[in-house]
């Protein structure tokens, strides 16, 4: 036996083959060919989105949320003036009852 290094040479298990890198370099190419066309329709979508109205385009949308703030303010002053009635037809009803009340003490003390 010699102790000279020598280069150890590998040798595949049989039903192993080795890689073809003609093949993976093909496929590989024609991956990146789909990747950068789906890149352009990517972008072209982008380009089309862009073009479309923004979003800070609001102005009817505003005017419709002033509307519903008018119409609110409105509502709450309808609110308050309708509980002031209620309150004023209380106090009525209630001067009404003690006058009775009173008045039909009075009559049953005299009778």
């Amino acid at each position: 036996m010699t102790d000279s290094p020598t280069t150890p040479t590998f040798v595949l298990p049989q039903g192993i083959k080795k890689p073809n890198d003609e093949a993976y370099k093909k496929q590989l190419e024609e991956l990146n060919t789909k990747i950068d066309k789906l890149k352009l329709q990517s972008e072209a979508v982008k380009e089309k989105i862009n073009k479309l109205p923004g979003k800070s385009d609001n102005t009817r949308k505003d005017e419709l949320k002033a509307q519903l703030n008018d119409l609110r303010e409105k509502q709450a002053e309808i609110k308050l003036g309708r509980q002031a009635v209620y309150e004023q037809l209380d106090a009525i009803q209630e001067s009404i009852r003690k006058k009775v009340l009173y008045f039909c003490v009075y009559i049953w003390v005299w009778v």
